[in-house]
């Protein structure tokens, strides 16, 4: 059975957590003068517009905020605020690692983030990045366990 969630209320819409998001995705899409301008302004953004329309798409597509830590995030940083891109992020490495400027590798039809191939492979991502500096092959990189360590992390 799907648990309801209770809609919350609040006194003033400044008080409401997609209020500040919602006014951070408006400075970053329609401000020229701010430096990342050009990253966001070709993107599509549900109810930029109107912050209650702006709320009502992301309720109705993702449902209420599950605890305050979580952050409005897109799935695919390539792609706007739209239906099926956006989610709640519980930390930091989730919303690090569908951005645009992150390197991802794939090994069959799995395509992660190096910091995510590390923690899958139990090995530190600073011994992969640098055994790949240097020019080993990704899937050697991985599957190589470092010498010396017998707790496995490299």
């Amino acid at each position: 059975m799907k648990k309801i969630r209770r809609q919350t209320t609040y006194k003033r819409r400044t008080d409401d957590p997609l209020f500040s998001r919602w006014a951070q995705i408006r400075y970053l899409m329609l401000n020229p003068n701010q430096p990342r301008y050009p990253l966001y302004c070709d993107l599509e953004c549900r109810g930029l517009d109107s912050f209650p329309v702006f709320r009502d798409f992301v309720l109705n597509e993702i449902g209420d905020l599950p605890d305050p830590s979580y952050k409005l995030s897109r799935c695919d940083h390539n792609i706007g605020y739209i239906e099926g891109n956006i989610q709640w992020a519980e930390d930091q490495r989730q919303i690090g690692a569908a951005q645009r400027t992150v390197r991802r590798y794939r090994i069959g039809k799995l395509d992660l983030c190096l910091a995510e191939w590390a923690r899958r492979y139990d090995i530190r991502s600073d011994t992969l990045k640098s055994r790949l500096k240097r020019g080993w092959n990704f899937k050697l990189a991985l599957e190589t366990r470092p010498r010396g360590h017998q707790d496995g992390r490299a």
